[in-house]
């Protein structure tokens, strides 16, 4: 039920905001990842005089005549997965790039401060500052970091679940692991969608996701030693 309420919702939304995001999807973010753009629109079936707008965001856009002549009309999402298809390296390479763009929480055009409201910034910035440090400048970045995340997440979380007696709470543990996959197919589809285009505010929630999962990581793999801990001494008299 799901998947067709959001294919409707997203048909169902304005025509101009449907128009920006297939142009940021190619033009700010399959010819990103291209080296030679004249090629790529060949490709797509699209008249070479579109190459002026590869990698510019749509917002940068002052005349749209020549887009609503041989852009919009031509070409869908359809058109996009084909080439996709044909090219999965400029795929790939379009989802790294998001996914090293997904860690800032306190992103600067967002905020709803000025830069001189110090006690504003330090009252705001203080519980996500600490947690955003770490994974900047620590924690491994990109999508195959993500599915490292995942992996662990899952097999923590399967472990943990043996553990669990009542039905409610298993449930509640299989709730989690597919709440984890959310963050990884916003990562995948967004880019997609409308592109790299101001990627970090639209992938704003797979990062806040991502950030409870990874807390629910660290969490499960200290119960699972404090158990095993608590078993050892109660059957061995073992602290371990």
């Amino acid at each position: 039920l799901l998947f067709p309420l959001s294919w409707m919702g997203f048909h169902s939304t304005a025509v101009s905001d449907y128009q920006s995001d297939l142009y940021n999807a190619v033009f700010y973010g399959a010819l990103m990842e291209t080296e030679d753009p004249v090629t790529a629109l060949n490709e797509m079936g699209l008249s070479e005089d579109l190459a002026s707008y590869a990698k510019t965001p749509y917002f940068a856009v002052e005349d749209a005549e020549l887009l609503n002549k041989e852009f919009y009309p031509k070409f869908t999402y359809g058109n996009l997965v084909a080439y996709y298809l044909k090219h999965p390296d400029t795929f790939f390479a379009v989802i790294k790039q998001a996914g090293n763009n997904v860690y800032e929480t306190d992103i600067q055009y967002l905020r709803s401060y000025s830069e001189t409201d110090v006690s504003a910034q330090r009252f705001l910035s203080v519980p996500t500052h600490w947690f955003e440090t770490l994974q900047l400048r620590f924690l491994p970045r990109g999508v195959v970091s993500w599915l490292v995340y995942l992996i662990l997440f899952i097999i923590l979380a399967c472990v943990r679940r043996k553990t669990l007696e009542g039905e409610g709470e298993k449930a509640l543990s299989d709730c989690g692991v597919m709440f984890a996959f959310m963050p990884l197919l916003l990562l995948v589809a967004t880019p997609f969608v409308s592109g790299l285009t101001e990627i970090s505010r639209r992938l704003f929630y797979t990062n806040a996701v991502f950030e409870c999962f990874f807390v629910l990581l660290v969490a499960y793999a200290a119960e699972i030693i404090l158990l095993r801990r608590n078993r050892l001494k109660e059957e061995y008299g073992v602290n371990q």
